[in-house]
């Protein structure tokens, strides 16, 4: 792989997390539940647009690609260098098109998570945590046998893609 210099303004973030798991009080000194670090997780940003303008210097297509990261064993999600959080493209800025995108978050990696994939905008030069982009309460759709195998969209950004991608 060669790596091209990154343009300004193309824009980058940085996202953050920590997941843990909430447990029943074990045998420590406060009544509490007890909180886990949800190691061996995934989160799985997929970009909404396929494609990618740079208008600036030099101009580029960009073809976004799909990220994964693993959750650590503190929760926290770490990039492959093992820092916290994870820096993506930005999804806004005056010299891309489409100019405001988002990413498509979903958190895998354990047979009893239910959880419905979300989307997270990343505004250039900023870091933002997951805690406060995901939608709590949502779970995945049922899908019946009149279904065909397909997911409705999560939102207007992606049209609708099988459940075996």
């Amino acid at each position: 792989m060669t790596l091209i210099p990154y343009p300004q303004g193309l824009g980058y973030g940085r996202v953050t997390g920590t997941l843990v798991d909430g447990l029943q009080d074990g045998t420590d000194s406060d009544k509490a539940p007890d909180l886990d670090g949800a190691a061996g997780l995934t989160v799985v940003f997929r970009p909404t647009a396929p494609v990618i303008r740079f208008k600036g210097e030099p101009p580029l297509t960009v073809l976004p690609r799909t990220v994964k990261v693993k959750v650590g064993a503190d929760g926290v999600l770490r990039s492959e260098d093992g820092a916290p959080g994870v820096v993506l493209l930005a999804t806004d800025g005056p010299l891309i098109d489409p100019s405001e995108w988002v990413w498509e978050v979903e958190i895998t990696g354990r047979r009893d998570l239910d959880i419905a994939p979300f989307y997270m905008a990343l505004p250039k030069d900023t870091t933002v945590d997951l805690s406060p982009a995901a939608r709590p309460g949502l779970r995945r759709p049922a899908i019946d046998a009149g279904c065909r195998g397909w997911l409705p969209a999560w939102g207007p950004w992606r049209a609708p893609r099988s459940s075996w991608d």
